[in-house]
């Protein structure tokens, strides 16, 4: 945490005048305050990115099922076109 008080002592300390460490102070006290992460800031950002992470994760192994599932569709239409095909050829052959 910031102390505004020591602060300023140090800035008199050092030989600068009460309004200069008062400025310094404000100056100091609006990046801090602007421009920082809170640690609650931190964490509702871990949360969002744990959060989306986990839907991200979910739509890819959907997605990985739907792709399963068409290969295998896919698969079985192959297999059942090469039998087809290696029967008929077998029935010309015998056939002959």
């Amino acid at each position: 945490m910031f102390n505004a008080f020591k602060y300023t002592k140090q800035l008199e300390e050092a030989g600068f005048s009460r309004a200069q460490a008062e400025i310094q102070l404000q100056v100091i006290s609006e990046i801090v305050e602007g421009e920082l992460a809170t640690k609650q800031d931190l964490n509702l950002l871990h949360k969002d990115l744990t959060h989306s992470l986990q839907e991200l994760r979910q739509e890819l192994r959907h997605d990985i099922k739907q792709i399963e599932y068409r290969l295998t569709i896919k698969l079985g239409a192959f297999l059942t076109i090469c039998f087809t095909t290696l029967i008929t050829l077998m029935k010309f052959w015998l056939a002959r």
